[in-house]
């Protein structure tokens, strides 16, 4: 494909769920992972413009390295015509830096392009589960975890913290191990960087249970 900015393959990679984008530029589906799949979505939508006479759908994926840059657009349906399917592509390249990607690893997006304006309008999406003081804390953490360079396979690691009213710890104990000490040790590290711990809302003690899940396949 023309506008594919390059067949390199980076592992371990991070699996995000789908988005779809509607006519109109509406994400219509719901992402299930911290909000990554709808940050990826919106940005390129920034830099997209519908062709002209644009109809049917467009599916790619686009891959992500670890630290935001896109390295791959995939055209896995296309819509019969290649400079409706290109454009999408294009305004990956074109946006050229995405937020780092969740959990310090490389991520695959897939996206859908739905050209029909004649197709009802999409239901409301289902309200946002409100944001917990332990997605906050990972979501702080996680871009400090720095994966061991052999690590392969799928893994868990689940953290208990008890964090003071000012943000310090008070107790930290690794409730379940990874099974890999490597990565035990790196999301530890990660843990105790600048910012990974703020101080629980309303001041008060918390005792917060974290998991942290890993697909380096």
């Amino acid at each position: 494909m023309p506008s594919t900015i390059c067949r390199q393959w980076l592992a371990p990679t991070l699996i995000i769920a789908c988005m779809t984008a509607a006519s109109h530029a509406v994400v219509v589906s719901a992402d299930t992972n911290g909000g990554y799949g709808a940050q990826v979505m919106d940005i390129i939508l920034a830099n997209w413009t519908r062709p002209a006479g644009a109809k049917g759908s467009t599916s790619v994926l686009v891959r992500i390295t670890n630290d935001g840059r896109p390295f791959s657009c995939e055209l896995r349906k296309g819509s019969g015509n290649p400079a409706v399917d290109d454009a999408i592509c294009m305004a990956v390249a074109k946006a050229g830096m995405f937020p780092p990607a969740p959990y310090a690893a490389p991520a695959e997006v897939a996206l859908t392009f739905i050209y029909d304006d004649t197709a009802p309008a999409p239901a409301p999406a289902a309200p946002a589960t409100p944001k917990t003081y332990a997605d906050t804390l990972i979501e702080n953490t996680r871009p400090h975890i720095v994966l061991p360079a052999d690590l392969k396979g799928e893994f868990s690691a689940v953290l208990r913290l008890t964090v003071l009213p000012d943000g310090s710890l008070a107790e930290y104990k690794m409730e379940k191990s990874s099974g890999s000490p490597a990565l035990d040790a790196a999301i530890l590290r990660a843990l105790f960087q600048p910012g990974s711990i703020t101080p629980p809302p309303d001041n008060k003690q918390q005792d917060v249970t974290l998991t942290f899940s890993v697909n380096a396949n």
